[in-house]
């Protein structure tokens, strides 16, 4: 039976699953997913490339159907309701007049048709749109915006204060995030971690890798600085022998990885591998075979890689900046100070001599059950009740 109105969920984002999937859209599907394990009616709404309504992949043999209406298979598993809606606008225009943002009219204009009981929106784009609704709605901001990236985008300054400042209640997932509100935009958030399925980590068949460095950070980005690492890795391949490094996100063009590698020497270039965008499940297992992760960025709001590579039991290693601190503790990882390749380096070396410890890895798994939807969740639904749920 599907529970009343009065127990309906909407998670909004500016791009839903299957169209966009980032670390937003998956704890978004998480969320949704342990939601409506606590008997709520749980669903995401957002915008696409396409009208459509169909359910959102999460965990096991579900049908998930796609922009043409077929259904195919799902390796994730059950399934959860995802609406999309399309945006108005197809270019931008100047003022900050783009995709996303006029997607504020079409967000609110659905709300208001379904209506559910609570919305939880994850941009200040939907979070305006459930402002315009009339509805009961948290805000959550998933990063750091930094104010120079509104620089000639007026409307989208006009967006963030306006959904945010307006939020029954404000969430961010770290306190480097709250404090950067605070500072930069006068806002008041509470601190609630991105949660994850700790369980998806555990249990797996594979054989630890001495010497394997793992980057789940897209190497294409330059907020997360792929270079420091690479020269760390330059650095560390002169006097560790068996040294890999292997990054597991995309995309990077050819003209990046060439500016990336080109300064090694070719020997030590070779033992650099980028895998592109690896799925899901096989992610699961490349953390599960490192030795260490690292995430050189900076800026970070939360770091969700480092909590998934936790989970894995495997130790990391990531810049003191930003909300990485607040993840990486004692005997489960290392941290440098941003932009410095040196000490990247000898992060890795020490971070790499534990290998192998039990004790290690079961301090590890210890530190990403701090975050597991059985913790984090509890702390959205009160906020939920709180404001009519």
């Amino acid at each position: 039976m599907t529970p009343s109105g009065t127990r309906r969920v909407v998670i909004t984002n500016p791009w839903v699953p299957p169209y966009v999937r980032r670390g937003s859209e998956t704890v978004m599907v998480e969320l949704a997913s342990w939601l409506n394990a606590q008997g709520l009616a749980a669903e995401l709404l957002g915008g696409g490339p396409a009208r459509t309504r169909g359910p959102a992949r999460t965990r096991g043999p579900a049908r998930t159907r796609s922009p043409g209406g077929d259904t195919k298979p799902s390796a994730d598993a059950g399934a959860i309701p995802v609406r999309a809606v399309l945006p108005p606008l197809r270019r931008a225009w100047p003022g900050g007049l783009d995709r996303d943002a006029s997607l504020v009219p079409s967000l609110a204009r659905e709300l208001r048709h379904m209506p559910p009981a609570v919305i939880h929106s994850f941009h200040y784009v939907d979070a305006t749109a459930a402002r315009l609704a009339g509805l009961p709605y948290i805000a959550t901001c998933q990063g750091i915006p930094l104010t120079r990236s509104f620089a000639g985008k007026p409307l989208h300054r006009l967006l963030l204060r306006a959904g945010w400042a307006s939020a029954s209640i404000l969430t961010c997932p770290s306190r480097a995030a709250a404090a950067h509100l605070r500072a930069a935009f006068g806002l008041h958030a509470d601190v609630v971690a991105n949660g994850i399925e700790v369980s998806r980590y555990s249990g797996l068949d594979e054989e630890r890798q001495a010497g394997l460095i793992v980057c789940a950070a897209t190497p294409g980005d330059l907020r997360k600085r792929a270079e420091v690492l690479i020269d760390a890795f330059g650095l560390l391949a002169r006097r560790m022998a068996g040294t890999e490094l292997v990054f597991v996100a995309g995309p990077i063009s050819d003209e990046r990885r060439i500016e990336l590698t080109g300064r090694l020497d070719p020997a030590v270039a070779r033992r650099i591998r980028f895998l592109g965008q690896v799925p899901r499940d096989e992610l699961v297992r490349w953390y599960a075979r490192a030795s260490v992760t690292c995430l050189p960025s900076l800026h970070e709001a939360f770091g969700m890689v480092l909590v998934e590579s936790l989970a894995a039991g495997t130790p990391v290693v990531g810049t003191d900046h930003g909300a990485i601190p607040e993840i990486v503790s004692a005997g489960t990882g290392m941290t440098f100070p941003p932009d410095d390749a040196r000490a990247c380096a000898r992060a890795l070396a020490e971070v790499l001599s534990w290998h192998p410890d039990q004790q290690v890895a079961e301090a590890c798994r210890a530190r990403a059950g701090t975050y597991d939807w059985s913790v984090i969740g509890p702390q959205f639904l009160s906020r939920y009740e709180r404001i009519g749920l």
